[in-house]
């Protein structure tokens, strides 16, 4: 005789035991069977990455290609799982459908799944692990594909107070603090500052330019604005700019040229001379 069992494909690893009974008339007899279920030896299930792993900006979306293999002999239906960092945004889901969280993969074939994840604004730099899970029971497969964020790149340039005027005569140095504030989550590097000025105008910066600026890091800066020697009382445009390969920013500060002082007392004299002028004139000639 031969004795054929066929064990379940969601059968958990472990011995089973089984009686076989041969009965004829009033004559018995019966024998004890264990059957030890080892999932290695009946197959495995197994999940690979197109990329182990990936690398861009905490704006950036990353999707993973998985492919999933059932090397049993049964066919499975998997739940699908995945799940990053707090904060992180991660789903898996099979390729032909998007809405779907499970999948079933004949025996002895594969499945791809789709996995995207979505880092939250504010993460820093650095290598995040993502888990992703196929689980059929007793048929489990796991995968730890890695996200590497370069960071965000962003700068603010304004000026301590927000005030973004300024005052002085023609010709003077005119001094305005300025601020940059990095408000990335990476590093800024080789940060330097321009300015378009009026013409005739120049305009120096302390420091011209500054190593590194780290994230939620403010420098200080003092901007020299020299305005032409001939400029008129009246408001003009500075252009302040801040600027790395990666970010920029810029502002306009008003500027406003005032009288010159010594224009001013030359005058209010013209008037006063004018003024004694006129008197002498009508006390000598008044009476004729």
């Amino acid at each position: 005789l031969q004795l054929s069992v066929k064990v379940p494909s969601d059968a958990a690893a472990q011995t089973y035991g089984l009686t076989v009974t041969a009965r004829s008339g009033s004559l018995e007899d019966s024998l004890p069977v264990q059957i030890r279920v080892d999932s290695a030896a009946a197959g495995s299930v197994s999940m690979t990455s197109d990329f182990p792993s990936l690398q861009g900006s905490s704006s950036s979306t990353f999707n993973f290609t998985v492919t999933l293999a059932n090397d049993t002999g049964g066919d499975l239906t998997f739940a699908l799982s995945a799940q990053g960092p707090t904060g992180w945004t991660v789903s898996a889901t099979p390729t032909s459908q998007s809405q779907a969280s499970s999948v079933t993969v004949s025996a002895g074939s594969s499945s791809t799944v789709s996995v995207s994840a979505s880092p939250p604004s504010n993460v820093t730099a650095g290598t995040y692990k993502l888990d992703v899970t196929a689980d059929a029971g007793s048929h489990k497969a796991d995968l730890q594909p890695a996200v590497a964020i370069t960071g965000s790149y962003s700068m603010s340039l304004s000026t301590p107070d927000q005030n973004l005027t300024a005052s002085g005569g023609a010709g003077t140095v005119i001094t305005r603090s300025l601020t940059i504030d990095n408000t990335g989550s990476a590093p800024l590097t080789s940060v330097t500052l321009t300015s378009t000025p009026p013409t005739g105008w120049t305009v120096t910066f302390d420091p011209a330019s500054i190593a590194t600026i780290q994230p939620n890091q403010t420098v200080d800066v003092n901007a020299e604005i020299t305005p032409a020697s001939d400029a008129i009382a009246g408001d003009y445009v500075v252009t302040m700019k801040a600027s790395t390969q990666q970010a920029s920013s810029s502002q306009d500060i008003r500027v406003t040229i005032e009288t010159s002082l010594t224009w001013a007392v030359v005058g209010i004299a013209l008037i006063v001379l004018t003024l004694v002028g006129l008197g002498w004139v009508f006390t000598r000639y008044g009476r004729r």
